[in-house]
């Protein structure tokens, strides 16, 4: 059997939409424990009063950089800006030097 290259098209396109049609109807367990804030990742916490906590670790040197990198970020998430909490870690104030 042969099978040209429009058929096999159409014939992928039908069973890769309905994968994908099966997995989106999936049902999913998620237990969501609403006494814990979720840590998405290093940069990122989710907390349980429902305000966001990026931890911005770029050091700002007068040019806006991590208020810049703090509102794509928001944005991108799709937060409220005034729910918004930037965390910036303290820098050290001595610097070791190894020899």
């Amino acid at each position: 059997m042969t099978i040209d290259r429009r058929a096999f098209l159409k014939l992928s396109s039908a069973i890769g939409g309905g994968l994908l049609f099966n997995v989106a109807l999936q049902p999913t367990a998620v237990s969501a424990d609403v006494s814990s804030s979720f840590q998405a990742n290093v940069y990122l916490r989710f907390n349980v009063n429902g305000t966001v906590s990026y931890r911005d670790t770029k050091p700002e040197m007068g040019q806006a950089v991590s208020t810049g990198l703090a509102m794509v970020v928001c944005d991108e998430l799709g937060a409220d800006w005034s729910k918004f909490i930037v965390d910036r870690p303290p820098l050290t104030s001595k610097m070791e030097i190894s020899h």
